[in-house]
């Protein structure tokens, strides 16, 4: 029995998205910014550290009855035999594993076996006092680390190695002063590890014994005078609380705090922290996991043990005394988490994208991309689902976390499984399971090991498998489902070869891309005679031919098939019948899932961009399967299946399962794009690389979606970001059949301010108009990547488009000779910089339709918009008006890339804000000379006509932290009096920036910041990044911050509330998503999901959503 949980840090239905971006790493600035740069250098570093504690207190000398198959214990009916056993079970594997197999350094140590203080080590041997742990190399039986620890496990016994000490917050000390090259309680003056090197980690196991003979023991309290002199305290440091505890293992057991006053969770929370009051200097961290060996006799020594591995920062399990196979597991979870901190750096996220309106079903999911390493153009992606989890330790109090879809059994309290890893990568465990993943040993490719028995070892991974995917981006997913329903297609070798490729790839092409025509029409495939080699872009003096490119991007692995011009796989395929290429799915980078709940037998349809090229439309619902632990998991109940039936390439009817592709779409916009991806060449330019081209992008922005129930209408609006300067409208209300609606690019009569497309365009219904509108910013402007900025020529606007015609119905843009403009064009004097964000929408009124609008643009300024200044809805009448001018003085202003948070009150409008420049996040940019603030404005003008405003202005340098007149300056000491027209906060770290939405909850402001640090060889936090979670209170301004595991960018956070299951019944509870709270691995990352605090007296009025029925 083995009981996990990760440690406490702090109408229709819809559903709620999340996309993930990899991290940030440091790099030298180009003429040509973008946010990918941070990839270029980023290096993997050293084996993490871990040196496991091992309890051989007097505890260990009690009865135990247990089996061990592994190995002949010393002490066969004796807690450590049971120790040993599941130890060396344990460490044997690392033998077999490729993910850990010379990935890991341990070290093992534990109580003196005299009456000494401190710990003392195992291996290496305590003389000479160690400078390094062993790593983990070898096959078991020649010598190397594995067979060394192997044998020194195998000879545990109590005749040799007991102590009748378990001075648990000594050993911790002792632990500290080895990795910190102090000198331990032992007397033992430790040099520091000579073998650390840039991001290696390090950590601690303790396995311990919670039986009825169990205590801390340090009564004395040197442990805790230990930890005052560590900490340069001038007395003992102040006791954390410890958690509400009931035993799993026998519930009736409730722990009363009992050991409250010992210091072992003092010592691991200074461990991991590494700081005190009275240090300039912070230790390097130390995470701390526990495993607790329980008969269920002893809650107040678990109670003690879950609070150290709370503090650490790690993760606890809990084992019923005796299961050799959960302790064994749970000690090989830990090896695993562990070691992924320093394989992977695929992960955290762009922003979410949600409807906020009404309550979401219980479907999270996550678009995820994984950088080439080689800095290749041909970068794996996918997507993913998982969902809420819900922890009911305390029944009266529900918390929230980010669960997977595995099986087994769960933690005391839980109903699913954590999906993040507790080991400080901010990312997926690499024991969890998203949904629409499968293995299946009896078919291809399974039964030859899997799809990747040629790349895991590259990947990080245990195996070939897809199932588990964790942390590995291309495994499992809807990668995975594409890979498995055209495994073995065979494809044309000539434009009129037959061939049975059943993979739905639509285009837009020729005479035939009108006005309601169906995409299925112009299918993108060798057969099209429109696709020629010079429709394609491909040079007449180029080797690449049609046919080839065409393959190649439908999923045939053409360089498997003898294509020399082909790139290379980064995996070799494990069976010559296959025929799908592992890269079938690319990186998902800024690109938000639409989802769309059609309800009847079809469910969840699932909308997004990957830079492959392809946009698809996925089946998201999950299986139908609550029970069999040998497929794939799901709550679906649409049918005995959940698949969605299509007609495929070759004109047969198919059935697509949950996580399948319906079909996906290129642009002839794109054509000449994909050739880059097919060659895999040239390389990407990435920081300060002085080689290479900048990254092809394709629908690589959000969409925006408009639905109606009533009608059955359901349209898409799709962005391409740098992708270009074009929007195309889809209808999607047969989602097996879409239909082309309309295109817009910067080449249409009144689009010519239309920059590269990076607002999503949002749906709205407005007065005096019949059909929906679109409502987005006008884009980004390159001029915008130099530094210092050049003078923007487009994007510089607010465009509003007739939604189903495209056609365009007003903008404001530059021009005019004032502040504030009326009419149709609307020009402005100071509307002289790109609007990339989305545009906040505003029902003042309440009343289903929007009557305002804000922006704010790369120039610092804030933008409002009135549509129904005289209540006549005509658009003549509408107005624009410059609220504030927060951009400073110099030529590189604070800028803006989100939009602003609007809170509604009675008396104004909160305009809440957070500066940036989010495409130059690198150390040696100048964008780092920034200062950047958080705004809080007070729009007094609550009326349909600003146009007697003044705007709020922020005229000092843009690299000083000088007071302006117009604004209050709140400090931590200095809240917010109410006076001036709001307020500011200067972010405090050097070069640290906002780097996403903020968003308002319970009269709290979320926003994430990301601030460069000087690299070090210790650390590989250099190259990523800090990141940090805000929460900011609108009304005072005080705030607090919390480091994110991992660094990069934070996730824009988001709130709603969700349906889900607590036993058996279903609640509505409201979550938060980015906020930097929630309990354990979720409270330290940017996926991290929590229930927020909402005060019952705090209500917030949200601006504006598009109603799912029109009015």
């Amino acid at each position: 029995m083995l009981i996990k949980r990760e440690s406490d840090m702090t109408k229709k239905s819809n559903f709620w998205q999340l996309s993930a971006l990899a991290l940030l790493a440091l790099a030298s600035a180009g003429a040509r910014a973008d946010d990918i740069d941070i990839y270029q250098g980023t290096v993997s570093g050293g084996a993490p550290n871990l040196l496991l504690m091992l309890d051989n207190s007097a505890a260990a000398s009690a009865s135990s009855s247990f089996t061990c198959s592994e190995l002949t214990v010393n002490d066969p009916s004796k807690n450590l035999g049971f120790e040993q056993c599941g130890l060396y079970s344990a460490i044997k594997s690392v033998a077999t594993d490729a993910a850990l197999n010379g990935n890991i350094s341990l070290g093992l140590m534990y109580f003196p076996t005299g009456g000494a203080n401190g710990g003392t080590f195992v291996l290496p041997a305590a003389s000479p006092a160690p400078s390094s742990l062993l790593l983990m190399d070898g096959n078991g039986t020649d010598g190397k680390g594995v067979n060394q620890m192997l044998s020194r496990v195998a000879a545990l016994s109590l005749a040799s190695d007991k102590s009748n000490n378990n001075q648990t917050a000594q050993a911790m000390q002792e632990a500290w002063a080895f990795y910190q090259g102090k000198t331990g309680l032992s007397g033992t003056t430790y040099p520091g590890l000579t073998n650390q090197q840039a991001c290696a980690r390090n950590f601690l196991l303790y396995i311990t014994l919670a039986t009825n003979n169990q205590k801390p023991q340090d009564s004395g309290n040197v442990g805790g005078s230990a930890l005052q002199t560590a900490g340069a305290l001038t007395s003992l440091p102040t006791q954390v609380a410890l958690p509400s505890w009931k035993s799993p293992i026998s519930p009736n057991a409730t722990a009363a705090a009992k050991y409250k006053s010992d210091y072992s969770d003092e010592w691991a929370n200074f461990m991991y922290t590494g700081t005190s009051p009275n240090l300039t200097t912070p230790y390097p961290a130390i995470t701390t996991y526990t495993i607790i060996l329980s008969d269920g006799s002893n809650p107040d020594y678990e109670q003690l043990m879950v609070s150290m591995a709370n503090q650490g920062g790690g993760a606890y399990f809990i084992v019923k005394l005796g299961d050799v196979s959960a302790l064994a597991d749970a000690i090989k979870r830990v090896f695993t988490e562990v070691q992924a901190v320093n394989s992977v750096f695929a992960a955290p996220v762009l922003p979410v994208s949600a409807n906020t309106q009404g309550t979401y079903v219980n479907q999270i999911y996550m678009g995820m991309f994984r950088p080439d390493g080689s800095d290749n153009p041909r970068w794996m992606g996918n997507l993913k689902q998982y969902q809420f989890g819900v922890d009911i330790t305390d029944p009266t109090a529900p918390q929230l976390f980010l669960a997977d879809a595995s099986w087994g059994t769960y933690s005391a309290g839980t109903n699913a499984n954590r999906a993040l890893s507790a080991s400080g990568t901010g990312f997926i465990s690499p024991s969890a399971v998203s949904f629409w993943t499968s293995k299946d040993i009896a078919s291809l490719p399974d039964s030859k090991g899997g799809f990747w028995l040629n790349a895991f070892k590259a990947q990080g991974a245990a195996d070939g498998y897809d199932w588990a995917d964790g942390q590995v981006v291309e495994k499992g997913g809807v990668g995975q489902q594409i890979r498995l329903k055209y495994l073995k297609d065979s494809y044309p070798t000539t434009s009129t070869a037959s061939a049975t490729t059943a993979r739905n790839v639509y285009t837009c092409v020729g005479t035939g891309c009108t006005a309601n025509a169906a995409l299925s029409t112009m299918p993108f495939k060798a057969g099209n005679t429109n696709l020629t080699s010079t429709a394609l872009g491909i040079p007449a003096s180029s080797s690449v031919t049609a046919v080839n490119l065409i393959n190649w991007a439908r999923g045939d692995d053409t360089f498997a098939a003898g294509d020399s011009v082909a790139g290379t796989e980064g995996n070799t395929l494990p069976d010559s019948s296959i025929t799908i290429r592992g890269s079938v799915h690319g990186d998902v980078l800024h690109s938000r899932p639409a989802v769309i709940d059609y309800g009847g037998a079809t469910g969840v349809v699932v909308f997004y961009g990957a830079n492959d090229g392809m946009f698809r439309a996925i089946n998201g619902n999950q299986p139908n399967n609550p029970t069999d632990s040998s497929k794939p998991k799901g709550s679906c109940t649409l049918s005995t299946t959940c698949a969605i039936t299509v007609k495929d390439a070759t004109g047969a009817t198919a059935s697509v399962p949950p996580g399948g592709e319906l079909w996906s779409f290129v642009p002839s916009e794109f054509y000449s794009g994909l050739q880059r991806l097919y060659q895999n060449s040239p390389a990407l330019k990435l920081g300060n690389s002085s080689t290479g081209t900048p990254k092809t992008y394709f629908f690589d922005g959000a969409p925006g979606v408009y639905q109606n129930s009533t009608t059955g209408k359901a349209y898409l609006f799709l962005s391409a970001r740098r992708g270009g300067r074009l929007l195309y409208a889809l209808d999607v209300s047969d989602p097996a059949n879409p239909k082309f609606m309309w295109k817009r690019t910067n080449a249409d009569t009144g689009f010519g301010e239309l920059g590269q497309t990076w607002s999503q365009p949002k749906v709205a219904m407005i007065k005096g108009r019949t059909n929906p509108v679109l409502i987005f910013g006008a884009g980004y402007d390159t001029n915008e990547d130099a530094e210092p900025p050049l003078a923007d020529t487009m994007g510089r606007g607010i465009f509003i488009v007739d939604a189903v015609t495209g056609t365009m119905l007003w903008q404001a843009g530059p021009g005019g000779s004032g502040t504030t403009c009326t009419g149709n064009p609307c020009a402005l004097a100071g509307m002289n910089y790109a609007i990339p964000g989305d545009v906040t929408l505003v029902d003042r009124d309440f009343d289903g339709y929007i009557d305002r609008l804000y922006a704010a643009d790369t120039g610092g300024n804030i933008w409002r918009v009135d549509l129904q200044p005289t209540g006549s809805g005509d658009l003549s009448t509408w107005q624009a008006t410059q609220i504030a001018a927060l951009g400073g003085t110099g030529t590189t202003k604070r800028k803006f890339f989100f939009p602003p948070d609007v809170v509604l009150t009675k008396n104004y409008d909160v305009l809440l804000n957070i500066t940036g420049d989010r495409e130059h996040p690198l150390l040696t940019q100048k964008a780092t000379s920034i200062v950047n603030r958080f705004y809080m404005v007070k729009d007094t003008n609550v009326g349909g006509n600003a146009s007697t405003w003044t705007p709020v202005r922020d005229d000092t340098s843009s690299t000083a932290d000088a007071e302006p007149t117009a604004l209050f300056h709140v400090t931590d000491s200095v809240p917010y009096n109410g006076t001036l027209s709001g307020f500011y906060r200067t972010l405090s770290g050097s070069g640290e920036k906002g780097v996403n939405a903020p968003t308002t909850v319970g009269g709290i402001v979320y926003f994430g910041t990301n601030q460069p640090i000087v690299p070090s060889t210790t650390s590989c936090q250099a190259n990523l990044g800090s990141a940090r979670s805000y929460g900011i209170n609108f009304l005072t301004g005080s705030a607090t911050s919390k480091l994110l595991d991992g660094g990069g960018l934070a996730p824009s956070p988001v709130f709603g509330i969700v349906t889900v299951n607590v036993n058996g019944t279903n609640r509505q509870l409201p979550f938060l998503i980015g906020g930097g709270g929630g309990s354990g691995a979720d409270g330290k990352s940017g996926l991290g999901a929590q229930k927020p605090i909402i005060p019952l007296h705090a209500t917030r009025k949200r601006t504006y959503w598009f109603r799912e029925t029109d009015r």
